[in-house]
């Protein structure tokens, strides 16, 4: 209910340029009350994770640090996982929130491989698990190509990376609903 529907708000607060931050404070709360009630619910989990990884990606485009948004996404997402390791929604969070955790790391000038691998792994598993879906074919696209820019950053050949990353889009590409 309201849980979902403050989550449509942030997405918006998000994509217009607006500060989510009382948008995001309303998700949760509303979430949590839901979990109060029933701790094994996996919807709520989802919005909080969602949400506070907008909520980050937010923060990170104005410079500021991701890292509380990143660690309530990662948190709700390993709980999802923890009760189903399959599920897609839970492994797009987590690989979501690892690259935004890897993305801060590498606009810091920072280590951000050991993110950058947590978010391909979390990818490539639900890419793995869920093959009838595009949407961890494009996200595994993006977090390959932060992973080849740290390769070259690092003076070592990001070719092979770029190839995956694009052998992904393309896998993307082909799935029917990605057709116009």
């Amino acid at each position: 209910g309201s849980c979902r529907a403050w989550s449509v708000i942030v997405t918006l607060d998000n994509a217009t340029g607006a500060a989510p931050d009382d948008s995001l404070r309303n998700v949760v709360a509303a979430c949590e009350t839901a979990l109060a009630v029933d701790p094994s619910l996996v919807e709520p989990r989802l919005q909080i994770g969602r949400t506070c990884t907008t909520g980050g990606q937010y923060r990170q485009r104005r410079g500021l640090d991701p890292a509380d948004a990143v660690d309530r996404a990662l948190s709700e997402a390993t709980a999802v996982l923890e009760s189903d390791p399959t599920n897609l929604d839970g492994l797009l969070c987590a690989g979501t929130a690892w690259m935004l955790r890897a993305e801060w790391a590498q606009d810091q000038a920072r280590e951000a491989g050991p993110a950058l691998d947590r978010a391909v792994d979390s990818l490539q598993r639900a890419a793995a698990l869920h093959p009838d879906q595009p949407e961890p074919l494009h996200l595994l696209g993006n977090a390959l190509i932060n992973r080849a820019e740290d390769e070259r950053q690092k003076g070592r050949d990001p070719l092979p990376t770029m190839e995956a990353a694009v052998a992904s889009f393309e896998r993307a590409l082909q799935h029917p609903s990605a057709a116009v």
